[in-house]
């Protein structure tokens, strides 16, 4: 039985077995029936037609629709799709019970144990094996919609024959030409087109779409949010084109008080606003980066998911803040925000708040640093919590913090770094070399600090940043270079400039990439360490723009 909706092929054998035929994905969020990553108008009419009884889902796919995860699929699964649509709420990740990197339902359809991380006993995560010996681990094939029973999913032809493995695809190969005889045709050919261009979006995790930028280090690219976007409004036109009308179904809570005479219906980008002095996390469980206040910008919440900026909606929020804190606390899966200057109350705040994806809740530590604004916080891997370092508040401080999930506790370094008016200093986890690493701007000579557990130990590097009296440096790790990336810079003026330095634990060096980001201060940067890439954005006087540097692998 082959289902057709939208811009989507998926069929599937009467054995039970999933096959995707070419163009298709699988799902990567509950709900997400068509392999894109995100809720589509496409996922509402998938369910609709399920439970109405005129197109059931297959038995595989079912494994993938009880969104609300109530144990039942019913019409209130129908209603969380169309509240990620309206970006209300988002679409759940795949439970994981086991904590293996595969997600349950993939666990069931390969034959095994959602409830045991390694079910054949052979030292190897479920999620890291690979089942059909194509290159890619199956928790990699499971996230960006690959199937690990098919080596080559998309049954694209090597040269002198056989298909290129899944771990093979380029996402740069040329997309299939339009050349329909009919309707029909033109459809068909334009859905798999569709389709293939979502898949290589997100693609194979060796690869990126900007694979054949090369620099001698690398390169940064400005990530315009609209592709997504024109695939899925691509996608509903499509489906109304070109297939049969969709039989009576009980209304979807989307309203409108539109009479059509206000013109055609149109998309808009929702986008963050511009901002300065804000902060950012990236949140390896559910795989997105979380942003959160700053000047100009109020209490809003937003998560980039390496296409599009999605708001949040959170029953709870801290108060509008800028200059706070922000860290994820990969052990216990939640993004922790310290302290910032909260403009209602014109004073500083000692506040800790923990976001778990869905809300954000209000922490009650025993013990808490004083109050402060422009401290910095990093995951420190090694010791499974967060560091924190500096800020200013009553005073200037250059105390260091630990936070173990549950209360704050002073640590007390022999040698400590110095105290810092201004907030000069940047910070980032080395995860090469499993330190914190410390940058201060702001004195001439600048000065670089690790710390290894224990305490703080200063570096004499022989070549060093520029003094920055205006402090606009921020700092992350680069997975692929294996060094902590400095960008920023202010040596006369404050003209921000846009300089891109590498610490490789010895010493830095001043790299020339194609592309960067315009000059900024204020800005925020963090890692996706899955992709491998550092993302940035905004800052002050600059627009909403977000830049990902890419590498070529």
């Amino acid at each position: 039985m082959v289902l057709l909706l939208g811009s989507t092929a998926l069929g599937f054998s009467q054995a039970g077995g999933a096959e995707l035929t070419p163009g298709g994905g699988f799902p990567r969020k509950l709900g997400d029936f068509d392999g894109d990553g995100v809720a589509t108008v496409l996922d509402i009419v998938r369910l609709a037609n399920h439970l109405n009884g005129t197109a059931p889902l297959p038995p595989d796919l079912l494994l993938f629709a009880d969104v609300n995860q109530d144990g039942i699929v019913d019409s209130r699964d129908v209603t969380a799709i169309a509240q990620a649509v309206l970006a209300l709420t988002p679409l759940p990740d795949l439970p994981d019970s086991d904590g293996d990197g595969l997600p349950d339902p993939w666990e069931i359809l390969l034959g095994l144990d959602p409830h045991n991380p390694d079910t054949d006993g052979n030292g190897i995560l479920d999620g890291d094996e690979d089942s059909d010996h194509d290159g890619l681990k199956n928790k990699w094939e499971a996230r960006y919609g690959y199937d690990p029973r098919d080596p080559s999913m998309h049954k694209i032809p090597k040269p002198g024959g056989g298909y290129l493995l899944d771990s093979e695809e380029d996402p740069d190969f040329s997309k299939p030409a339009v050349s329909p005889t009919s309707k029909s045709a033109a459809c068909g050919t334009i859905r798999r087109a569709l389709m293939l261009t979502t898949i290589r979006r997100f693609g194979n995790p060796r690869y990126s779409r900007f694979g054949n930028l090369r620099s001698a280090f690398c390169t940064w690219k400005s990530r315009g949010p609209g592709t997504s976007l024109l695939v899925s409004t691509a996608a509903i036109f499509l489906f109304l084109a070109c297939s049969s009308p969709l039989p009576a179904q009980q209304d979807l809570p989307l309203t409108s008080t539109s009479t059509g005479a206000d013109g055609p219906l149109t998309f808009r980008e929702i986008l963050p606003s511009g901002r300065y002095e804000h902060a950012m996390a990236y949140d390896t469980n559910r795989h997105e980066v979380v942003l959160f206040g700053g000047a100009n910008a109020g209490n809003d919440t937003w998560i980039f998911d390496r296409t599009n900026w999605l708001a949040r909606t959170p029953a709870a929020a801290p108060a509008a803040r800028y200059n706070h804190a922000m860290a994820y606390d990969e052990a216990r899966k939640r993004v922790i925000l310290f302290g910032g200057y909260r403009p209602d109350r014109g004073v500083s705040t000692n506040e800790t708040w923990s976001w778990d994806g869905m809300t954000w809740t209000s922490l009650t530590p025993t013990d808490r640093p004083p109050a402060r604004q422009g401290s910095k916080m990093v995951y420190d891997r090694a010791r499974a919590q967060i560091l924190m370092f500096g800020g200013s508040g009553s005073t200037y401080f250059n105390d260091t913090w630990a936070w173990d999930g549950t209360n704050w506790a002073q640590l007390n370094p022999s040698s400590p770094p110095p105290e810092d008016a201004d907030s000069h200093f940047s910070m980032a986890y080395d995860d090469a070399r499993q330190k914190a690493v410390l940058f201060y701007a702001a004195p001439n000579p600048t000065r670089t600090f690790t710390w290894d557990g224990s305490d703080w130990s200063e570096q004499s590097p022989d070549t060093k940043p520029a003094y920055d009296p205006a402090g606009t440096r921020v700092m992350a790790f680069d997975a692929n270079l294996g060094k902590v990336i400095l960008f920023g810079g202010d040596v006369c003026c404050w003209t921000p400039q846009n300089w891109t330095w590498s610490w490789d634990g010895t010493n830095w060096a001043l790299l020339s990439p194609a592309t960067a980001p315009p000059g900024r201060d204020g800005t925020a940067m963090v890692t996706d360490s899955e992709r491998r890439q550092l993302v940035l954005f905004s800052g002050n006087g600059q627009p909403a723009d977000t830049h990902v540097e890419f590498h070529h692998h």
